[in-house]
């Protein structure tokens, strides 16, 4: 892959523009290049993609990680040793009812947002009871209709494992995990995705606490946006499980041991074989900006300024390595609850960011700088039909020039003749986005607000980064300054 980009990259900055007689990567206009955008290796793990692409391509990846483990460890005992391997006796069932035989009792149906479903418990599992959600009534989110159980203790240290039997009335993809019963909900533990199918499945996790619980719910959800029935059955969660081992035949001599999925849906990785997985995919995200970086500026000649990709999707000490540190930000940006970019099924919420400045996208930009790099914003936008959207330059604009930002761009300036703007995103048909944009441009350049003269600068050293994406990325904010505090 990286051969034919370079091919690519060759061929499109060596082409030359039979006017000037210059090629791109000679012509001054060609302010910057992008190597890959919106884009990277670990954003693709926290996606699921890894998980499910081609046989082929995972079976290359799961070579490359063994060769990099056996270079790590020198035997399958060092490896389990550095991993953590445990096991520990199961305990009894925390929860309540868990085979349903007392119907729904100690469990809760949550309905959100206007979301409707129905609750019963007909005996559907080989004649036991089984609980039976009927969404009647969709949400807009896939959280609208969830299943729990709270009040359960987690303790630090100690190993906790979740199984249950489901299916569906269609192939849907849910979600399943501990967390907390009250505050931020957060997790408390890896998520399961499994993906159900009309057919009753088994799906078992067991992860290590931790954090000290005394309030943390089993939560299923996922499917409260669509019109679908889940049926559930023979819940367990139990203290105790095993954690970091490897299957039968499988050895760090042999080169068989395989990739850590993203969302498992059975066994148990453990936070150090986490993030040995993190640490491979990032040295092969390093392996790859690096090399097309070089490509670009030494083999082909560029001389003005290459990105990589933006900080949400690559983390800070790679991006850091390239020239300059690149976000993209959008306030309230377009929801589609149904299926993705529906043209008429869409959510955006009409709030101003004036309002929300904690959670505002100006805050999340600032955490993402990185110190001592060029820092650009070059896709920025609060998407119409926002009636507050013409606020977007004025902000960029002045929040830019106090946090010191190097260059910010609309998304997007379409040239067509339409007389009103026709998209979420659309800049050049929106009057008062444009009106604005001549006060935003001038008070940017000029320097109207000065930089801040206070600088709060945080520590996210390799290790640090290492340690934060395993326990807190995701696709769209894989490792920066948010996950410190």
């Amino acid at each position: 892959m990286v051969e034919l980009q370079k091919e690519h990259a060759t061929n499109l900055l060596g082409s030359v523009n039979p006017y000037t007689g210059l090629r791109l990567a000679d012509d001054p206009a060609v302010a910057f290049v992008e190597i890959n955008n919106e884009n990277g290796l670990l954003q693709n793990w926290f996606s699921g993609l890894l998980d499910t692409m081609p046989a082929v391509f995972r079976n290359e990846l799961n070579a490359r990680c063994n060769t990099w483990l056996q270079a790590r460890y020198a035997s399958t005992a060092e490896l389990l040793a550095a991993w953590g391997h445990r096991i520990d006796p199961l305990g009894p069932n925390k929860l309540d009812n868990g085979d349903f035989a007392a119907g729904t009792i100690g469990w809760n149906i949550g309905r959100h947002s206007g979301a409707q479903a129905t609750a019963t418990t007909p005996a559907d599992f080989n004649g036991q009871a089984a609980l039976k959600v009927q969404v009647t009534a969709p949400g807009s989110a896939n959280w609208h209709v969830q299943i729990n159980q709270s009040g359960k203790s987690l303790t630090a240290g100690r190993l906790y494992t979740i199984s249950f039997y489901a299916r569906a009335s269609k192939p849907i993809t849910i979600y399943a995990g501990i967390q907390r019963a009250h505050t931020d909900w957060a997790a408390l533990g890896p998520s399961m995705s499994p993906a159900l199918t009309t057919e009753w499945q088994h799906f078992t996790i067991t992860f290590e606490a931790a954090v000290d619980e005394s309030n943390a719910r089993l939560n299923f959800g996922g499917f409260g946006n669509q019109l679908v029935t889940v049926w559930l059955a023979d819940v367990h969660w139990h203290e105790g499980g095993e954690i970091g081992g490897l299957p039968e035949g499988v050895t760090l001599e042999a080169g068989n041991i395989p990739s850590i999925a993203y969302a498992p849906t059975s066994g148990g990785d453990t936070a150090d074989a986490r993030r040995d997985w993190v640490r491979f995919l990032r040295d092969r995200e390093i392996d790859y900006w690096t090399t097309m970086y070089r490509h670009i500026k030494d083999t082909i000649g560029y001389r003005g300024i290459v990105f990589g990709t933006i900080i949400a999707n690559s983390p800070p000490n790679i991006q850091a390595q390239l020239d300059v540190v690149d976000s993209h930000a959008y306030w309230r940006h377009p929801m589609f609850p149904n299926n993705p970019w529906d043209p008429v099924d869409w959510i955006v919420e009409n709030v101003s960011m004036v309002n929300d400045p904690l959670g505002s996208t100006i805050a999340s930009i600032a955490r993402q700088r990185v110190r001592g790099k060029p820092h650009t914003v070059t896709e920025y936008q609060h998407p119409a039909p926002n009636t507050y959207s013409a606020e977007a330059p004025l902000l960029a604009a002045a929040y830019g020039a106090l946090q010191d930002w190097d260059g910010i761009w609309m998304f997007a300036y379409d040239t067509d003749d339409a007389d009103h703007f026709t998209g979420f995103f659309e800049q050049a048909h929106h009057s008062t986005k444009m009106a604005n944009m001549l006060l935003a441009a001038a008070l940017f350049r000029r320097g109207d607000i000065r930089p801040a003269r206070r600088r709060y600068t945080m520590a996210f050293d390799p290790e640090t980064e290492i340690r934060t994406i395993e326990s807190k990325g995701t696709a769209w904010r894989v490792g920066d300054g948010s996950h410190l505090g």
